[in-house]
C-alpha cells in the first residue's frame, strides 16, 4: 500500500489558489484596460457617460487575487521554517 505525503493534498491546494489568484489579478488588470477603452462620453444634456463600475470591481479582483497569491507563500515559507 502506497503512503502518500501528507502535504501533498495542501500543495495541490496551494497551486490550485494561486492560479485563481493569478485569474483574478488578470481579470482586476482587464477591467482597467476596458475602462480606458470604453472612454466617457458627455451627452447633450451635459451628463458623463463612463463604465465607473469598471474601476471598484478592477481594484476587488486586483485585491483578492494578490491576497490569494500570497497566502500560499506565506504558508509554504511558514512549513520550512518548521
Amino acid at each position: 500500500m502506497k503512503v502518500s505525503h501528507p502535504f501533498h493534498l495542501a500543495d495541490e491546494d496551494d497551486k490550485m489558489t494561486m492560479k485563481i489568484g493569478a485569474l483574478l489579478i488578470l481579470a482586476g488588470l482587464g477591467c482597467f484596460v476596458a475602462f480606458n477603452l470604453l472612454g466617457s462620453t458627455l451627452d447633450a444634456q451635459g451628463f458623463l457617460h463612463e463604465p465607473f463600475a469598471l474601476l471598484p470591481l478592477g481594484y476587488l479582483l486586483l485585491f483578492t487575487g494578490m491576497v490569494l497569491t500570497v497566502i500560499p507563500l506565506l504558508r509554504k515559507g511558514r512549513t520550512r521554517e518548521q
